[in-house]
């Protein structure tokens, strides 16, 4: 899955980001550090972080981020996430932010 799209709730799914900066693709082996943090729609509450080797893998110039089924257990609605990485070069630098929606999985019967 990419960056905008949505996801499920209850599914094991990942985020695949590809990093960039200025267009130019940036090898991940080089970075020495990633941090994914998903927040409550406020921005107040940190609901789950992941960090390289630990939910964040890296493959050329691509990281992959794991959600996982009980990651999402609780997660319904619209809530903001953003990618940091760090390259011993280029510095500190945002990957992306913004939103990401979960969708509901539950049968609602009438």
């Amino acid at each position: 899955m990419l960056c905008g799209d949505y996801f499920l709730q209850r599914n094991d799914q990942v985020l695949v980001v590809p990093v960039t900066r200025e267009g130019q693709a940036i090898e991940t082996a080089n970075l020495s550090e990633a941090l994914y943090k998903l927040y409550s729609n406020n921005k107040r509450v940190v609901l789950l972080t992941k960090t390289l080797d630990d939910g964040i893998s890296r493959d050329a110039s691509t990281l992959s981020i794991s959600i996982s089924e009980s990651d999402s257990e609780n997660l319904c609605g619209t809530y903001y996430h953003e990618l940091t990485i760090v390259d011993p070069v280029m510095g500190r630098s945002t990957a992306f932010k913004g939103d990401i929606v979960f969708q509901s999985t539950e049968n609602k019967e009438s």
